[in-house]
């Protein structure tokens, strides 16, 4: 089985270093959905496209939804959800918050949002999605956001759980894996 996965394009609230929320692309996440396209394209992409509903990943894959023979939109490919947190930047966090700032330092794996979600609720939230994508036995290219690469690396691959929130997922790439889901080797590719 052979899985692509994309981070959406850089949104406005990356380049403010906000968290979490709906924004749109950036005029550069805007660049990166067309070189996106130009990828799909000239590459032997799967016919399969599956994206989170939110604005950024939907805009991100809309542009090359023509090289798809299907889209889904899954809402457990959603961001994480920061609670009370979302939409500040990570200044406002710590100022506003510091003990919450300090324990999601402390124990980033395990911290959960006040009114929001932890990565382990995130692990359990992508299982049906993994389910899917087994249970389909189609390749698949997934357009999603930063903490939820890393829950489905942890399906997908075999990531440790305490290394999850560490994981380096840069926006503008395009992660390939291959191989039996749980074992699946991964490339990293710019786009």
């Amino acid at each position: 089985m052979r899985i692509l996965i994309t981070r959406h394009g850089e949104s406005m609230y990356n380049t403010e270093d906000r968290i979490g929320g709906n924004p749109p692309l950036s005029s550069k996440g805007i660049m990166y959905a067309q070189r996106l396209t130009g990828f799909c394209k000239n590459e032997d992409i799967p016919k399969k496209l599956i994206s989170s509903t939110l604005r950024r990943a939907v805009q991100t894959a809309s542009h090359s939804r023509q090289y798809f023979e299907s889209w889904k939109k899954i809402p457990l490919l959603n961001e994480i959800n920061a609670g009370d947190m979302e939409d500040l930047t990570y200044t406002e966090f710590r100022e506003r918050f510091p003990e919450e700032y300090a324990k999601r330092k402390e124990d980033k794996f395990s911290y959960k949002y006040p009114n929001g979600e932890s990565y382990k609720d995130l692990i359990k939230r992508t299982t049906p999605v993994v389910e899917f994508i087994r249970d389909g036995g189609e390749d698949v290219f997934i357009v999603c956001h930063r903490a939820i690469v890393r829950a489905l690396l942890f399906h997908l691959v075999g990531v440790r759980k305490k290394d999850i929130p560490h994981i380096e997922i840069p926006l503008h790439h395009i992660i390939s894996l291959n191989g039996e889901i749980g074992e699946m080797s991964m490339e990293l590719r710019s786009v």
